[in-house]
């Protein structure tokens, strides 16, 4: 049994990592910056227009798989968006979280030995 859980486990995780919205996310997150942020945030709002466009067509009348693809867009939508979202906060957050020496270790470092003593 446990076996098996393993084994769906990895093949879902293979499966997944070939998802176009997961491929998209880690090519931008490569690149890095604002401008990947924002193209993040684009594609959500593309995978949003994609959704309502759906979910028009199952007013029409359409297939009821539809309504699979609508769950699927909005999900990729939130994914990206957020994603975009941390992506433009992070160096904000990395500038305003960054370690800086308090005055007690410089204040140490000030002494003959460099603090070492203080340090063991």
């Amino acid at each position: 049994m446990f076996g098996m859980i393993v084994q769906l486990a990895a093949s879902m995780r293979a499966m997944l990592q070939h998802a176009p919205s997961n491929r998209l996310l880690r090519q931008l997150h490569q690149r890095g910056g604002l401008l990947s942020a924002v193209a993040a945030m684009l594609a959500g709002i593309a995978y949003l227009i994609a959704a309502v466009l759906c979910t028009g067509l199952l007013e029409d009348g359409g297939p009821g798989w539809l309504n699979l693809l609508v769950l699927l867009f909005i999900y990729n939508a939130f994914k990206l968006v957020l994603h975009g979202l941390v992506m433009l906060a992070a160096p904000a957050w990395q500038r305003l979280f960054r370690r800086r020496p308090s005055r007690a270790s410089d204040s140490l470092m000030d002494e003959p030995g460099g603090g070492l003593a203080h340090q063991r």
